[in-house]
């Protein structure tokens, strides 16, 4: 069977199943632009949290293009506080190989007045993250909010969300991503009132695919995915160094590997920590990659061969895109 015979069921369902029916009654917690860097983090980790509605004024807002909604909230993530940390560090600690103990005095002394900085003076914010109206999100299609909110850049063929103008010199600017990670949905005063994210939908995928065995069943390359070139860093890498490899790729993640090239583990900036990497065949199925995903929590799956070596990663995204989204 063909995947697009495999997929076509499950696209009529998402064009017809309601943004209401995934929308959860939880807290928004919100991020104030005069708290400072160090402030965000520990409000995101103590609601173990990604991201968070950033909420500026509107002069901030406008003087620093951060968003082409006429509302001057954005999202903040760890990726926009790491990104801007290197990007105040420069090369000069990259390209210099100091003693560790001045290296570390270094760092040090630039994240101390880093943390201490409030976040809407960082280079990088409001990336990831794009503003649906709340009184009329509930009625979108799971479909819509696909094309037009977590891939709007990969189907229009532009980069999302938005920025709208250059900023000025030395303003913070959103990166330039094509897939967005997550849905706010704004009231009327742009407060974000509802979050929607990837996970969300993944875990409904996870649900549907129980009303669709051959889908469920096909093996996740046939359905092309795991193909995503894997980027990785050895064992001994600083943590610093694995940092800027993360920035030079475009990812937010690297594959921790031995000297025999297999899988050891994981470096993620969202969680800033090393963890366990959770890996399985290109023979698996789709089903049991969603549930693994969905039960851990996890944003991505490495693909391996039989000496536990990785030849491939499966993210959130890349299930959204391969079999969540039409080519129709």
């Amino acid at each position: 069977m063909s995947e697009s015979s495999l997929t076509a069921p499950l696209h009529e369902l998402l064009r017809t199943t309601r943004l209401s029916s995934l929308l959860k009654d939880r807290e928004v917690v919100s991020l104030d632009a005069d708290c400072t860097v160090d402030e965000a983090l520990r409000t995101l980790s103590e609601h173990r949290l990604l991201a968070a509605p950033l909420r500026l004024d509107e002069a901030t807002a406008k003087s620093e293009s951060l968003t082409g909604s006429p509302t001057p909230t954005v999202f903040l993530d760890i990726r926009d506080i790491l990104s801007s940390f290197m990007h105040d560090l420069g090369d000069e600690l990259l390209r210099e190989t100091p003693a560790m103990l001045t290296r570390m005095r270094r760092l040090e002394e630039r994240g101390l007045a880093f943390a201490e900085q409030p976040v809407r003076r960082l280079h990088t914010i409001g990336g990831d993250g794009l503003l649906l109206d709340a009184a009329a999100a509930p009625d979108l299609t799971l479909d819509a909010a696909l094309r037009e909110g977590f891939l709007k850049g990969e189907v229009s063929g532009a980069r999302a969300p938005d920025a709208g103008a250059a900023p000025p010199p030395g303003a913070a600017q959103p990166p330039a991503r094509s897939v967005t990670h997550r849905l706010g949905l704004a009231d009327s005063r742009g407060r974000v009132v509802g979050i929607l994210s990837q996970t969300d939908v993944v875990r409904w995928l996870a649900g549907a695919l129980r009303d669709f065995p051959a889908l469920a069943g096909a093996s996740v390359a046939s359905l092309g995915l795991g193909a995503r070139r894997v980027e990785g860093v050895g064992a001994e890498t600083p943590a610093l160094d694995a940092l800027a490899a993360m920035r030079a790729a475009r990812v937010s993640a690297l594959a921790v590997l031995g000297e025999d090239g297999a899988l050891i583990g994981n470096f993620s900036v969202s969680d800033l920590r090393s963890i366990l990497a959770e890996h399985f065949g290109a023979s698996s199925t789709l089903e049991s990659v969603v549930a693994k995903l969905v039960k851990n929590g996890l944003h991505r799956l490495y693909v391996c061969d039989n000496d536990l070596r990785p030849v491939g990663v499966i993210t959130l995204t890349d299930i959204l895109r391969r079999v969540c989204l039409s080519r129709a």
